[in-house]
């Protein structure tokens, strides 16, 4: 006696990003602005905002 395929009573659904972490966000702001040609003491806020973006981070 053969069973039919087993179906799942509920599909399971994606679980929501986790946001960045702010030192991952920082660690990446500092990235873009070396990469930008500036030291690491010359972050702005859009690269902090350009970070948060990439980074799926929240607000």
């Amino acid at each position: 006696m053969t069973l039919p395929p087993r179906t799942p009573s509920t599909p399971k659904r994606a679980q929501p990003a986790r946001p960045a972490s702010e030192e991952a966000i920082r660690g990446r702001a500092i990235e873009l602005a070396v990469l930008s040609g500036r030291s690491l003491h010359q972050v702005t806020e859009s690269d902090r905002d350009a970070a948060r973006r990439e980074l799926g981070g929240n607000s």
